[in-house]
């Protein structure tokens, strides 16, 4: 799904707040740290960015 989800962006950055638990499978496709760790809501969470070249997804 998250491959899918980059073919269609059209931004050149893509951040998200990866649960811990979330963050190999972020680092897997290529997602870099993005800052230290922070609390919402009570969860703890990875700051984490891809920057994309937005033909390199339409190729996967």
């Amino acid at each position: 799904m998250l491959l899918f989800t980059l073919e269609y962006v059209k931004v050149d950055v893509v951040t998200v707040s990866a649960s811990l638990s979330s963050v190999p499978a972020y680092v897997k496709y290529g997602f870099k740290f993005n800052g230290d760790t922070g609390i919402s809501a009570g969860l703890v969470y990875q700051p984490m960015k891809i920057e994309l070249i937005l033909s390199h997804y339409n190729q996967l």
